[in-house]
């Protein structure tokens, strides 16, 4: 079994061999010196340990090779962008219709895509409004059954024939009589005039008595006078 130093660890974790040191020490594990080798269960103590310093380490050094390659590109398209100046006329004009070329593409994916995109819309607006109709014909279709549901008003059949019977046989012919006037009742009325009138003939004279200022009281002596009453007058016309 190959055994670690403690300097070796260091390198292999890019730290400082006192920081492992420093943490045995702390775990009150002896090591005479960075020259010292340890078992493999003090090495995987010391791993589990500054594990994550390595990748903190480890990933800094990526971000600086990513870094450096990334410059490297960066001066190399400064270098032919400065070749550009140099290009010939035939050059140029290929560069720009290439140009030209990929700004039509990209025209044209920008149409297709408000082409779907419309009618993407129309065929919601369509499924909604076959949605709303399916709904209308569904009501429609209800209140049609609720109608018919409904208890339907009974009309009343009328027989001509058993009128006419309970009539008599259907019209018949009725001559026009003239209304006579009512004899018994004029008849009636003039007998009440005449009891009237002979009860102011009979009546006996009325004796009024006026009094005078300087006089005694004298008896005046009027005469009720005969009132002319029409042979047919009416019982509310004598009341008047």
């Amino acid at each position: 079994m190959a055994q670690h130093r403690i300097f070796q660890i260091a390198k292999e974790l890019n730290i400082s061999h006192t920081d492992i040191l420093s943490f045995l020490d702390g775990k009150k594990i002896k090591i005479s010196s960075h020259m010292a080798p340890v078992d493999d269960e003090i090495y995987q103590l010391i791993l589990s340990e500054f594990h994550k310093d390595k990748e903190s380490v480890d990933r800094y050094r990526k971000e600086q090779v990513r870094r450096e390659i990334h410059d490297t590109r960066i001066l190399e398209q400064q270098k032919a962008n400065k070749k550009l100046n140099i290009l010939t006329l035939a050059e140029q004009r290929d560069i720009e219709k290439k140009e030209r070329e990929k700004a039509a593409e990209e025209k044209k994916i920008i149409d297709n895509e408000n082409k779907l995109a419309k009618e993407k819309k129309k065929k919601e607006e369509d499924a909604e409004l076959r949605a709303l109709k399916e709904l209308k014909e569904k009501e429609d279709a209800e209140n049609a059954r609720a109608n018919q549901n409904k208890p339907k008003k009974k009309m009343r059949r009328i027989d001509l024939s058993e009128i006419q019977s309970q009539v008599g046989g259907g019209t018949t012919y009725r001559k026009n009589i003239k209304k006579e006037p009512d004899t018994k009742q004029n008849k009636t009325a003039a007998e009440t005039v005449r009891k009237i009138t002979a009860k102011i003939d009979t009546k006996t004279k009325k004796k009024v008595y006026k009094k005078e200022k300087d006089s005694s009281d004298e008896n005046i002596e009027i005469e009720a006078k005969p009132m002319k009453i029409a042979e047919f007058s009416s019982v509310d016309e004598l009341s008047k």
